[in-house]
């Protein structure tokens, strides 16, 4: 997956990019060192969310950005079983003494929470 993403970023002039490969709950990343963190269809996937957004603000800069894209909690026809899924208002309640929610973007197969460290 890592390398996807380095070969579709590599000629759009993002010098910035960085993908990581390590365990979501220890990024290995400078402690405030990175202005905005990705987790695109992943949060579904970690056993210690708390942990993973506790990493996630680590390595944020002050009121740096966490995006969290995942899949609705519902039938979707494709994704992981529904069982597995987090629902955004639950992700809300996970983050909410770390992050403040900036912005929210449902739709019907996923959501998008855009949240800025405190």
């Amino acid at each position: 997956m890592l390398s996807v993403v380095r070969g579709r970023s590599g000629g759009h002039g993002l010098p910035d990019l960085m993908s990581v490969l390590g365990d979501a709950t220890s990024i290995p990343v400078k402690r405030s060192s990175v202005r905005h963190v990705l987790l695109a269809f992943l949060y579904h996937e970690v056993g210690d969310r708390n942990a993973l957004l506790r990493a996630c603000r680590d390595v944020l800069e002050p009121r740096g950005r966490l995006t969290i894209v995942d899949f609705q909690k519902m039938e979707t026809g494709f994704g992981p079983p529904v069982a597995e899924r987090v629902a955004p208002d639950e992700v809300l309640r996970d983050a909410a003494s770390l992050f403040i929610l900036v912005s929210r973007h449902d739709a019907e197969a996923y959501y998008q929470l855009a949240l800025e460290r405190m």
